[in-house]
């Protein structure tokens, strides 16, 4: 059994909404493993004001090695004081990565968004699972259910996927976007083949599940010749996945999302590879 020493150092998890995140279990185990002496603490935030001097305050301890920034503060991280972002971070407008970018009894705190790695490796995993996509004469139009933070990061892991395919267009559409079901534009591209990337709440918002899967069930009908893909942000079962399945989309859940951004974070903090057994998705069979 571990216990916490002197020579203890603490991460942490900042968010609203922390009480299914995997993220405790999954780096205090790769801790363990490394024989590293940390502990990883959910620190949940009341709002903005409550985050920023919890983690101002954090930053002053010597023994604070860092954190994770999950909803609704990926946006708002950048804002804390003296703090240097990384280009992962400005690209996307959001940071879900605090790290010492020094061993220095006053470190150089540094943001860096590893949802963009997570994020860019889902996308390139659905290409991966149809050698047809991207082919020349295709004309690929990506849908993204939400516009906060991860949505964003979506749009510059678009951005930055080299296709050969004729043509590609990223969409974004907001929640009343969603309920008033304005999908015309996307369909004006003709498109041969349709990415639809859920970044709404479905893990914990039955609301926002029911939403994303009426949306999922319309855009199905809309065009059935073109080839449909599914990237599920959420690493929990929802119902949008398992409707987006029974439709026959090739879906890509959140584990692959999960799994890259939480080894990258761990590679800052470490500053060597995690390692290799599994993360607390696999283990819980979430």
């Amino acid at each position: 059994m571990f216990l916490p020493n002197g020579s203890t150092e603490l991460l942490a998890l900042f968010g609203a909404e922390l009480s299914q995140s995997p993220s405790p279990a999954t780096h205090s185990d790769w801790a363990r493993l490394a024989k590293l002496n940390w502990i990883y603490l959910p620190m949940t935030c009341r709002d903005e004001v409550e985050f920023h001097n919890l983690a101002k305050s954090l930053m002053g301890c010597r023994d604070f090695r860092g954190a994770n920034i999950t909803n609704p503060f990926k946006t708002s991280a950048l804002q804390l004081p003296e703090v240097s972002i990384d280009s992962s971070a400005e690209l996307c407008g959001a940071a879900n990565t605090l790290y010492r970018g020094d061993d220095t009894a006053m470190p150089n705190w540094r943001l860096a968004n590893t949802d963009l790695l997570g994020c860019s490796e889902s996308i390139r995993k659905i290409l991966n699972c149809d050698r047809s996509f991207g082919m020349p004469e295709d004309t690929i139009v990506f849908v993204i259910f939400g516009t906060g933070a991860m949505a964003r990061t979506c749009c510059v892991a678009i951005e930055q996927l080299e296709l050969f395919a004729n043509s590609k267009q990223t969409i974004k559409l907001s929640r009343t976007e969603l309920e008033q079901r304005k999908f015309d534009t996307i369909y004006s591209f003709h498109p041969n083949a349709l990415v639809v990337i859920n970044t709404l709440p479905t893990g914990t918002s039955p609301e926002a599940d029911l939403l994303a899967s009426q949306s999922i069930e319309i855009l199905n009908r809309l065009n059935v010749s073109a080839r449909k893909y599914l990237f599920e942000v959420s690493y929990m079962k929802t119902k949008s996945c398992q409707l987006a399945r029974s439709l026959l989309w090739n879906v890509v859940e959140g584990d692959v999302l999960f799994e890259t951004q939480a080894r990258a974070s761990f590679k800052l903090w470490a500053r060597r590879p995690s390692p290799t057994q599994a993360t607390a998705l696999t283990l819980s069979g979430e």
